[in-house]
């Protein structure tokens, strides 16, 4: 058996162990392989079974990252296939860490793919400011502190490591992928976008703006991370 170095996301934010912070690239590549994670469980496995698969407990300390190549790995999916297999679909069945859970599993409503959004919203927070839901200047509300500040400024949010010396091209990027983690983690699961929505748009890092509660790309050409 072919041995794999991982750690977790939490480690890697986080760990005492860490000798230097994730770059830019290896951040969105991380982003990206998550969301391309998920987009499979709510899309690919719909073919093979009767409707999407809602993982239902997504946070950095189960996604592993490859050492080698930094793709991510998910882990912790007996949540996911027993709520597949289960009629009761609401949020008694899942055991979600409370800071990454959404507004849907704390009202006791049923789960949907749109909740593992919220939660990936929650994790892009992360790995954009290097600061968890629980820290103390955060007050337990990652999104709300985010929305706030950003008024202020961008830099009092966003992680020095790949926001302070990054040039004016890469601060709008940096700024694209902050926004839309807010729009995942809308109070309202309506309005969130598709985990195959996220991809697309973090695979082409087109501008998009918000109209209402659509999410709209603009006419400018796509960029490379």
């Amino acid at each position: 058996m072919e041995y794999v170095d991982c750690q977790t996301l939490d480690q890697l934010l986080h760990g005492e162990e860490r000798n230097c912070s994730l770059s830019w690239e290896t951040r969105i590549k991380i982003a990206q392989g998550t969301a391309r994670a998920l987009t499979y469980l709510h899309e690919g496995c719909r073919v093979r079974s009767n409707g999407p698969l809602i993982h239902g407990n997504l946070n950095p300390r189960n996604i592993f990252v490859d050492m080698d190549d930094q793709e991510p790995l998910l882990s912790d999916f007996g949540i996911a296939f027993r709520t597949q297999h289960s009629s009761d679909s609401s949020s008694s069945v899942f055991q979600q860490l409370q800071e990454y859970a959404p507004p849907d599993f704390k009202r006791s409503l049923p789960m949907t793919t749109k909740s593992d959004v919220f939660s990936y919203g929650m994790v892009l927070l992360e790995l954009l400011t290097l600061k968890r839901p629980t820290s103390e200047n955060v007050s337990g509300d990652m999104a709300g502190w985010v929305r706030d500040k950003i008024h202020d400024s961008y830099g009092e949010v966003l992680d020095p490591a790949i926001f302070a010396t990054a040039t004016t091209s890469r601060k709008k990027k940096i700024k694209r992928v902050l926004g839309l983690a807010l729009m995942c983690t809308r109070d309202d699961p309506e309005t969130r976008p598709s985990m195959k929505e996220v991809l697309e748009m973090l695979i082409q890092m087109k501008g998009f703006r918000i109209e209402g509660n659509a999410v709209v790309p603009t006419t400018s050409e796509v960029e490379e991370v």
